[in-house]
């Protein structure tokens, strides 16, 4: 069970994990006890039906009245119809007990119906067992036959088992022709797929560019008519800034020439213009990479169409040379043109390229190629190898006989378990009538379960400890219970009460009530949470209270629908009696401890009795631990908790306070002033640090001659 507590500020934990049905939780006031009830009840509301006892006043009206519940009353007819009705009951069970005997496994000598159908089993696995065997050896012989006769490497015992009804048996001869057959090679060619490019266009496009001249922006008179120059003083520029020295010259580069130069190469003009040679340079390359690639092989062709294959080898040859000289020239051009963007250039020859790439033609004789049956041919063949191996596999094997027998034997598995399977729902139908038995039972009870009853109870439980019962009285709204005194007869009013009595007759109400918990909660998980039960100090109450408690841990009120129990609790000696002589109680319960530091409450699980105190003094020294070690926690709220230590331990050793402080220097007045504010954690009022106040409380000890007291409880330190 998880317990979500993310939406509060004031635990140190988001998710507070509870692994036991009973959980026992100790915290100091201010720890947030009643703030933790108010979380577990709002995470487990819906899975639970969540009871919780907080005192007095959780189970009274607003007129302060106990409210009433409203049963039927308790007769001898319902007693007799429910002993009857139990009666019926256990001769329905016995009956159930006699059937399940005959399917139980560990019935030796009365399960004759579990033996005969485990005897049944035994014979359908062994015999499922060789068959299965036979399938995965002829599967794995056949699989590793050469040349392969299966269609995958995966050929594995259930698709064996699938092409067992093709089994067929083939002549020598019909061995031979496929065995030949599935020797052959398959052979697939491969398309050409060589884009339709228009050689005279293309050329077009290149001499536009090539006889194109683009007009000077800024005259350089030292540039005329040689382009390396140009050239040379474009890559200076990308290279050089205005104010460094000529990589050439060792001049200083002045900034009149770095602007006429950027201005020269950076009109608008030039820069488009080179970029269209540049792409079409890229297409041109492109081309180039294409024509290099195109291949063709007569080995990738059957003999029928390798004639053919042959013709148009030789004429892609004659193309590719043609036209990778054509794209060469082109690319030349381009090349030249990107040198010289300001003058004109002689006018070239390019040729357009005579002969063309038959792809079309090709690629038919690729299609005709691979159209050839060769391929399923094959696979015919293998299969029918495959099948003539399955055949005598099965002859080998005598497959007809045994999986004849294994057919009968698991008919006859299946007949013994029909039988047990009814058995089963003959079962089911004796569980639905105690459940029924169960509800009519319920449905009795709930009329005997009247608040006369419920007063007795109380008044049971209380007679040997007050002088006063509780009685029932009618009432024109709901029924009150008055206080009736013993020793008088005289009737008092339940708030009269002392808050010793009240938070006992309160506690056994509920109590009592939680037996009704099956009828007025639909038959729902019920968690239940005593929330300090224990207000007072009264020893015969607490007494009454704890053996209550105690017998619900153990689980001895199997009336009682109670799933989950939490019992929170702030007094020390409350604490110690109830946990008293609980078998294996940290294995068998969980126990946790609320500790505060003024700001975060601590959530912490203990494990074992050496996490746990086992007096109230000893849970002093705990907190002192906890408050030390906690750096959130202020010093006074330490000083507080050895104030508190230094008084048990003066009163229980009979030392005056004054004495015990003797020798150390203004211990007294240093612990009590502090010790008084402890109301305002956010305040250091002392001025120091926790370690130097704690060096004063150990030489309180010190100075009494009890430092091994005081070891013994701070080995910690």
């Amino acid at each position: 069970m998880e317990i979500n507590l993310k939406d509060n500020n004031l635990f140190n934990t988001d998710i507070l994990a509870i692994e036991k049905n009973e959980c026992i939780i100790f915290g100091n006031n201010g720890t947030g006890k009643s703030t933790l009830v108010r979380e577990i009840k709002n995470s487990q509301k819906d899975n639970y039906d969540v009871r919780i006892f907080q005192g007095f006043d959780s189970v009274i009206n607003e007129n302060k009245e106990l409210n009433a519940v409203v049963l039927g009353e308790e007769n001898v007819e319902i007693d007799n119809k429910i002993s009857r009705l139990k009666e019926n009951q256990d001769n329905i069970l016995k009956e159930k007990h006699d059937k399940y005997k005959k399917i139980d496994e560990s019935a030796y000598g009365e399960n004759d119906l579990y033996i005969e159908w485990e005897d049944a089993k035994k014979a359908y696995d062994k015999q499922y067992k060789k068959v299965d065997r036979f399938y995965k050896k002829a599967a794995s012989q056949i699989k590793e036959l050469e040349p392969k006769i299966t269609p995958s490497t995966s050929y594995h015992k259930n698709i064996f088992k699938d092409e067992i009804k093709n089994a067929h048996k083939l002549t020598n001869e019909e061995v031979n022709e496929c065995s030949q057959l599935i020797r052959t090679e398959i052979k697939e060619a491969v398309s050409i797929n060589f884009p339709d490019i228009n050689l005279v266009e293309l050329r077009e496009k290149v001499l536009n560019l090539y006889n194109r001249v683009i007009e000077e922006q800024v005259h350089i008179s030292r540039f005329e008519g040689n382009s390396e120059k140009r050239i040379f003083a474009k890559k200076g520029l990308e290279i050089h800034s205005e104010g460094d020295l000529c990589s050439f010259c060792g001049n200083k580069i002045e900034q009149e020439v770095v602007t006429d130069l950027k201005r020269y190469f950076s009109a608008d003009e030039v820069i488009e213009f080179q970029k269209k040679l540049s792409n079409q340079l890229i297409v041109l390359k492109q081309y180039q990479e294409k024509i290099k690639s195109l291949s063709i092989s007569t080995d990738d062709f059957y003999p029928t169409y390798e004639k053919e294959v042959l013709l148009i080898q030789k004429d892609m040859y004659k193309f590719k040379e043609e036209i990778s000289e054509f794209l060469k020239n082109l690319i030349s051009l381009i090349e030249n043109k990107q040198k010289n963007l300001f003058e004109y250039l002689d006018e070239p020859q390019i040729k357009i390229p005579t002969n063309s790439l038959k792809i079309n033609e090709y690629n038919d004789l690729v299609q005709k190629n691979n159209d050839s049956n060769l391929k399923l041919l094959r696979e015919e063949a293998k299969a029918k190898l495959r099948f003539n191996e399955i055949y005598k596999h099965k002859e080998d094997f005598d497959y007809d006989t045994k999986t004849s027998t294994l057919n009968q034997l698991e008919q006859e598995l299946s007949e013994k378990k029909k039988t047990i399977d009814l058995v089963k729902e003959e079962i089911s139908s004796l569980d639905y009538e105690v459940k029924k038995i169960n509800n009519e039972i319920t449905k009795l009870r709930q009329e005997t379960l009247s608040e006369k009853i419920l007063a007795n109870r109380i008044n049971k439980t209380l007679k040997s400890y007050v002088s006063f019962e509780l009685v029932y009285k009618e009432n024109d709204q709901n029924g009150l219970y008055m206080i009736k005194n013993t020793e008088n007869n005289e009737y008092r009013n339940v708030t009269k009460l002392s808050t010793g009595e009240k938070n006992i007759i309160s506690f056994l109400y509920f109590f009592e009530k939680l037996e009704n918990s099956i009828i007025t909660s639909g038959n729902r998980r019920q968690l239940v949470i005593f929330d300090d039960p224990m207000t007072s100090n009264d020893g015969t109450m607490q007494y009454i209270i704890i053996n209550v408690l105690q017998n619900l841990l153990k689980k001895k009120y199997p009336n009682k629908n109670v799933e989950k129990l939490f019992i929170l609790t702030h007094n020390h000696h409350f604490y110690l009696n109830l946990i008293n002589n609980l078998y294996k109680k940290y294995e068998r319960y969980e126990f946790i401890r609320l500790m505060s530091n003024g700001f975060k409450t601590t959530i912490k699980k203990i494990e074992s009795g050496n996490d746990d105190f086992n007096t109230n003094y000893a849970a002093l020294w705990y907190d002192l631990k906890f408050v030390f070690q906690n750096e959130e926690a202020s010093p006074s709220l330490l000083c507080n908790t050895m104030r508190r230590i230094i008084e048990t331990y003066t009163k229980f050793n009979s030392i005056a306070r004054n004495d015990f402080y003797r020798g150390s220097s203004g211990a007294k007045k240093f612990l009590d002033v502090n010790s008084h504010q402890i109301e305002d954690h956010t305040a250091d009022l002392i001025g120091t640090n926790k370690r130097v106040i704690m060096e004063v409380f150990k030489n309180c000890f010190e100075n009494n001659n009890a430092i091994d007291h005081f070891n013994q409880y701070c080995d910690w330190i």
